[in-house]
C-alpha cells in the first residue's frame, strides 16, 4: 500500500510541476461526473493541452474540454463559461457522423435531440467554407449554428436566401459512458472557439 501511495504522490507532484512550468500550454481539469467512465472517473484530475488554431486535425478521437454551448433552456448558442464539459471528440470539421438505429442508448434529455436525426441521415460536421442549400431538412439541423453566426433569427426564413456558407469550424463529442452522457447527440455541435483543451 505504501508503494501505491508513493506512486500516486509522485504522479500528482509531476502533474503539478508540469502545469506550473507550462501554464501557457497545459490545463488541469477535475472530472465531476461519470459521463467518461471507465476512462475517467468522478474526482480524477486530467492534464490537458490547451487548444489552438491548428488543433482540429489533432483531436479526433481524443478527450476534449470545452464550454457547454447552451445555457439551460436556452435555444441560442453561447459559451457557458461556468459550465465546462469533458467528452471524447467523435467528429471534427468535415467528418460525417452517423449512428445505427439499434444503438441501445437512453436519451431522455430535455431538448435538441440530434441523435434521432443522425440515425436516419448521416450528417456532415460543419467546417469553414461548407455550403449547404437552405431547405426544411438543413435548416432544422443547422438553424442554431446559422443563428449563432449571423445573429439573424429570420435568415433561414428569407426566401431570397437559398444557400448558406459556414464561417467557422465545429465539432461533435460524446461521453465514453454513452448511457449516462449528455452530449452532442442531444444538443448538437460545438464551435471551435469553445474548445479549451484536449488530451
Amino acid at each position: 500500500m505504501k508503494i501505491r501511495h508513493i506512486i500516486i504522490i509522485t504522479l500528482t507532484c509531476a502533474l503539478c510541476i508540469i502545469a506550473i512550468c507550462f501554464p501557457c500550454c497545459t490545463k488541469l481539469v477535475k472530472i465531476s461526473d461519470s459521463s467518461m467512465y471507465p476512462t475517467l472517473q468522478d474526482g480524477d484530475i486530467l492534464l490537458t493541452w490547451k487548444a489552438h488554431k491548428n488543433s482540429a486535425k489533432n483531436i479526433r478521437g481524443r478527450i476534449i474540454v470545452f464550454y457547454f454551448p447552451f445555457g439551460e433552456y436556452d435555444d441560442r448558442i453561447h459559451a457557458s463559461r461556468n459550465n465546462i464539459y469533458v467528452k471524447r471528440c467523435t467528429g471534427v470539421p468535415g467528418d460525417t457522423v452517423f449512428f445505427k438505429t439499434n444503438d441501445n442508448t437512453d436519451l431522455n434529455r430535455p431538448h435538441l435531440k440530434y441523435y434521432d436525426w443522425i440515425c436516419d441521415h448521416p450528417v456532415i460536421v460543419p467546417y469553414k467554407g461548407y455550403r449547404i442549400p437552405l431547405n426544411d431538412s438543413t435548416t432544422s439541423l443547422y438553424r442554431k449554428l446559422i443563428l449563432y453566426e449571423t445573429d439573424d433569427w429570420n435568415y433561414c426564413n428569407n426566401i431570397d436566401k437559398t444557400y448558406y456558407t459556414f464561417q467557422g469550424n465545429y465539432f461533435f463529442a460524446i461521453g465514453d459512458n454513452q448511457s449516462s452522457s449528455y452530449d452532442s447527440r442531444h444538443w448538437g455541435f460545438i464551435p471551435e472557439s469553445f474548445i479549451i483543451s484536449y488530451r
